[in-house]
């Protein structure tokens, strides 16, 4: 922004002096190079945001791999920050429910996570929850297996 306010000024500097053919050529190349430089630069920037974002960590499950994305605390960033905190602490509590195989409930009341998901994509869109959504999916899922009453044989037939 600056280099085009810089090169607007010496360009009407230069204007009366554009009665000459080498001015105006001069302006033109003036021109060109400050496009050429505002291009560059706003690219340079555009790059320069679009870090990738580090990928979850994942747990065992049986077969299945659960992604599971926590961030550090100091790395957090946006408008969604406390959010993002508050779902990742629900689903550390629910996966220490799912590592104990007595536990009935992992994953009390699942509105609250989803509506935490669905704020964070709406606020901070660019912020991955997909790797929260196959996590508490997975531990529904798994909920639902343990309330399951246990299967028993028939009588003998």
């Amino acid at each position: 922004m600056y280099m085009k306010k810089l090169l607007l000024l010496f360009a009407v500097a230069l204007f009366p002096m554009g009665i000459q053919a080498q001015s105006a050529v001069a302006i033109g190349r003036l021109v060109g190079s400050g496009i050429v430089l505002a291009t560059r630069t706003r690219s340079n920037t555009a790059h320069k945001t679009t870090k990738p974002a580090p990928s979850p960590a994942h747990f065992q499950a049986g077969t299945k791999s659960i992604p599971q994305q926590r961030t550090p605390a100091n790395k957090v960033t946006g408008k969604a920050k406390e959010d993002i905190q508050t779902l990742e602490s629900l689903l550390t509590a629910c996966y220490q429910a799912y590592t104990r195989p007595e536990e009935q409930t992992i994953c009390q009341n699942t509105t609250l996570p989803y509506a935490l998901i669905q704020n964070i994509h709406k606020i901070q869109p660019t912020w991955n929850v997909q790797p929260y959504k196959l996590e508490l999916a997975f531990y529904e899922q798994e909920q639902q297996r343990r309330q399951q009453p246990p299967a028993t044989p028939e009588a003998g037939r």
